[in-house]
């Protein structure tokens, strides 16, 4: 057990906190609805930097794909191309700024909740 995790032997019940104490379910959630409000770009850099930046590298381009495929691919089939190109580059060299593209797109693109819902 690290230090980012609590466990409650009593609840069977498992928390794991982020580099900055936030839950991590929360700021996974928290990101999801940001990008879904389509409100502040600032807002949704801030959270998926504070899930990668703790650790969660490989996760929060997995987030990334859950997300497209939820709520943006019925919409925006052709954005899943520049995500791979992305996630390419980012192999490389695993600069953030392939990420906020992304995340910048996806702020800036029509949602639809159908495969979420089923």
């Amino acid at each position: 057990m690290d230090i980012f995790t609590y466990y409650n032997v009593n609840k069977n019940m498992t928390l794991t906190f982020t580099r900055y104490l936030y839950n991590k379910d929360e700021v996974k959630l928290t990101f999801i609805e940001c990008l879904l409000k389509q409100e502040n770009l600032d807002e949704c850099y801030f959270w998926i930097y504070e899930y990668y930046k703790t650790g969660y590298v490989r996760e929060s381009w997995e987030l990334l794909y859950k997300i497209y495929y939820d709520f943006y691919f019925v919409s925006n089939p052709g954005l899943e191309t520049l995500i791979r190109q992305k996630e390419k580059m980012w192999e490389r060299n695993h600069k953030l700024h392939y990420l906020a593209a992304i995340i910048s797109n996806l702020v800036n693109t029509d949602s639809s909740g159908e495969v979420f819902i089923m």
